[in-house]
């Protein structure tokens, strides 16, 4: 009966080991099994989730083929602060069956997307703007027919989507987008942004309180990333800077620039580069060239439109700075895994070590939980400190992001005995969630002020920076660790700094406008629809407790650039969204249709659609339609682990894993021990 006994346990044993060999071996076979090749041409990917940027994915049988990418072109023209940019994207489909393709690309958020063409084999095909019900429609009624097809549609002011239907075999096809956006004046240097990929966003786990009118569906991002092979992109940048520049820099991309005179071409050096993180540029102007108010127009089918940038002089910071409250919200869920977290928890350091004595702080750190460092906030002290610096080292990046509990348990903390009490969040914004975010921000934040800061090589810009508008503060974007010590001090003179209060803004055509306060360094661009000008145009403000006035004389306001009428209807969009969002005003939703149908524009109720007249594709051929992921951004620890780190089971199976073997190993131990007394 003994032996019997110890024969069980050794089988058991034997048997948890084997469980543990097959979970590990399933592990590793998953995460290795995407760099298959099965020629010079093609990728084998047993799904679309599995692919890189910008690739179209062709379903063959068990697998997804990827088909051979042709080239990329994106042309950027700079004209003073306006940029208008093209995207080109073409592709062949090398296999032998009919293809639909859908794919998601990131825009930056401000753009304003007037025209989109689609070219399949010779025939060119330009997209009309139509509601986006009726696009759709328009759009499958053709797939069905056999025509080609595409449509554009808009998911987040920063993330679109293309169909294209009923691609034939070896036939190749070109999408062309075209927007307008404004490139800001920040911190005494012009910043362009354009994205390059996707932070895959998060899904709450919690169900919406906002209408259904008020949330929109994204579609399928990437969750995990195959060997990535660099891709080929013509990237042209022409700056017409017009005045002599001190500095020409990417932060993010190695560059090739020619000068001729104060024009200048900028390209990348390499010629073959990932699509895996945004590319920044900056350009710095002479000292003397410095712009602090700049007025440009546009004639549009009779209509004057008018684009004002307002950047405030420095001003000496105050000598007794103003005791404050700081409550550090750190992202550490799963998409902040890898490069992301090492630069949050280095930026939150050193934001720390710029405390005055006399402030207060907290720190929440969330994924899917919150935990909070204080009950309440305390002051700066060796101990406090002690505690802060513990609690960041322990710190590791894995989960959901649910960010509203975090938000929650930050307003909800205690108000203490301070001038200011401030919450600088640190994340990358990967949540679809995010007009229930700012709802309860614009709702339940005051009289507390939100400043956020942008972490990772391709972070939700847009999320991050209206966050910030809705709580009365200001974005930082943080692209490399190189940086975190440059942008939190610019951030934290930004804080420490007065703001410039009280704007308002008299208007060539005599109309009067109140302006949202700025920080120390923050810009200001705003666009106006405007009668005859018949009036110098003037700013008046207080820049801490002195008054500030600048004025454009009326002979300098008419200086010309292209664009600013659909910029105006883009920022009139943007308010009316914003409005949207804290009134939930039905009428609102019909306001921003007629304005974007009337200027031609994207929006979240108005798509492009593109319908070639010939049917092509015969009745009896199937089509494969196959989502087609971007690349995970640079850093992302999705790209190492082969699976994501986000909303998933896969690190619970690893866990139960070493459980099972560890007791295997137990039930060995114990049946060996019994062997040996018995003797």
């Amino acid at each position: 009966m003994k032996d019997d006994f110890a024969a069980l346990n050794q089988y058991l044993g034997w048997l948890a080991i084997g469980l543990w060999l097959f979970c590990f071996l399933s592990l590793l076979s998953f995460s290795t099994a995407k760099a298959s090749n099965i020629s010079h041409y093609h990728e084998i990917y047993q799904s679309p989730e599995e692919v890189t940027s910008g690739s179209l994915l062709l379903k063959n049988k068990n697998a997804y083929i990827n088909a051979l990418r042709l080239d990329n072109h994106v042309n950027i023209d700079v004209n003073g602060i306006m940029a208008a940019v093209t995207v080109t994207q073409r592709f062949k489909n090398s296999s032998s069956e009919w293809a639909e393709g859908v794919y998601a690309f990131p825009l930056p958020e401000n753009a304003a997307v007037y025209a989109m063409e689609m070219t399949i084999g010779s025939r060119t095909i330009k997209g009309l703007i139509k509601r986006k019900e009726e696009a759709k429609h328009i759009y499958t009624t053709a797939k069905a027919a056999g025509q080609q097809a595409s449509l554009l549609s808009q998911h987040r002011p920063n993330l679109f989507t293309t169909q294209v239907a009923n691609i034939a075999p070896e036939e190749t096809i070109e999408v062309k987008i075209s927007y307008m956006q404004s490139v800001p004046y920040i911190s005494n240097q012009y910043q362009l942004r354009f994205p390059m990929t996707i932070t895959p966003r998060y899904q709450g786990s919690k169900t919406s309180y906002l209408p259904s009118s008020q949330t929109a569906s994204l579609p399928q991002l990437p969750q995990r990333s195959a060997h990535q092979t660099p891709l080929k992109v013509d990237l042209t940048i022409n700056i017409n800077a017009g005045l002599p520049l001190v500095s020409l820099n990417s932060s993010t991309h190695k560059l090739k620039i020619n000068k001729n005179d104060h024009q200048y071409t900028v390209q990348l050096k390499n010629d073959a580069v990932i699509f895996d993180r945004d590319l920044e540029l900056t350009w710095q102007p002479q000292t003397a060239f410095q712009p602090q108010a700049t007025f440009f127009t546009e004639e549009v089918n009779n209509e004057t439109y008018g684009l004002l940038m307002i950047a405030p002089p420095q001003i000496q910071k105050n000598k007794t700075p103003l005791s404050k409250e700081q409550i550090f919200i750190i992202d550490t869920s799963g998409s902040m895994a890898g490069s992301s977290i090492v630069q949050a928890k280095a930026a939150l350091q050193f934001a720390l070590r710029q405390l005055n004595p006399n402030d207060r702080f907290n720190i929440i750190a969330f994924d899917s939980t919150t935990r909070t460092l204080f009950e309440r906030s305390q002051r700066v002290s060796m101990l406090s400190m002690a505690d802060a610096i513990k609690f960041i080292d322990d710190l590791t990046a894995d989960g959901g992001t649910e960010i509203l509990p975090a938000l929650q348990a930050a307003v909800a903390l205690p108000l203490t005995d301070v001038e200011l009490s401030q919450i600088i969040f640190i994340t990358d914004g990967s949540v679809g969630n995010e007009v229930e975010i700012l709802q309860f921000t614009h709702q339940n934040l005051a009289p507390r002020r939100l400043f956020t800061v942008g972490i990772g090589s391709a972070p939700n810009s847009y999320f991050m920076r209206k966050s910030a508008e809705f709580g009365r503060g200001t974005f930082t974007y943080i692209s490399h660790i190189n940086m975190v010590e440059q942008r939190i001090t610019y951030l934290f003179n930004q804080i420490q700094n007065p703001i410039a209060s009280g704007i308002t803004v008299t208007w060539p055509d005599g109309q009067q406008q109140t302006i949202a306060d700025l920080y120390q360094g923050q810009p200001l661009i705003i666009t106006k629809k405007l009668e005859p000008l018949k009036s110098p145009l003037t700013i008046k403000a207080k820049m801490g407790r002195q008054p500030w006035t600048q004025t454009i004389p009326k002979e300098q306001l008419h200086q010309p650039a292209k664009g600013i009428g659909k910029l105006w209807a883009r920022q009139q969009i943007e308010t009316l969204q914003d409005e949207y969002i804290q009134t939930n005003n039905s009428e609102l939703p019909e306001q921003i249709t007629q304005i974007a149908l009337t200027h031609q524009l994207a929006s979240r109720y108005t798509s492009f659609v593109a319908v070639a007249e010939q049917i092509v594709k015969p009745a009896d051929q199937q089509t494969q339609s196959t989502h087609i992921p971007n690349a995970l951004p640079h850093g992302n620890a999705y790209q190492t682990t082969g699976f994501p780190q986000t909303a998933t089971t896969a690190p619970w199976h690893l866990l139960m894993a070493f459980v099972t073997a560890l007791l295997g190993l137990l039930c060995l131990s114990w049946n060996t021990i019994r062997k040996h007394h018995e003797v």
